[in-house]
């Protein structure tokens, strides 16, 4: 499992340009993360 850190900056810059997002669903730990990442940066 990647850093938090590194998965939230994954995360904001998929919110400009989704195109990276399915490779973070590929993976079921990151989904989470991910969508962590978007509520703590919002």
């Amino acid at each position: 499992i990647m850093n938090q850190q590194t998965v939230i900056k994954a995360a904001v810059r998929n919110e400009k340009g989704k195109g990276s997002v399915r490779k973070l669903r590929s993976k079921k730990n990151h989904t989470r993360l991910y969508y962590m990442g978007i509520k703590l940066t919002r």
